[in-house]
């Protein structure tokens, strides 16, 4: 169930991810707001889905879920950094 858990997790995270990395260097902080907390709600449905397809029970379908919305989110990191620029910081 790991398996499973992490490759589901790891597809949906990174793609709820990239909408808010791509504001956070292109748009208003605004709309960055509002795509960030829209992927906190993705994590959410993460779950819910996992739960449904029924490879949310037991240690190794929980270990999964959580390492692949962890890798999921570094993954489209890195890849809005390779695409878009690193996000420029201000004071």
């Amino acid at each position: 169930m790991f398996t499973a858990a992490f490759f589901i997790a790891l597809s949906v995270s990174a793609l709820a991810a990239l909408p808010g990395d791509w504001a956070r260097r292109n748009s208003s902080r605004e709309v960055a707001n509002l795509l960030n907390l829209l992927n906190g709600l993705a994590m959410v449905a993460i779950i819910a889905l996992a739960a449904v397809l029924g490879v949310a029970h037991g240690l190794g379908g929980i270990l999964g879920i959580l390492s692949g919305i962890g890798t999921g989110q570094q993954l489209a990191d890195g890849l809005a950094n390779r695409k878009w620029g690193h996000v420029v910081t201000t004071n």
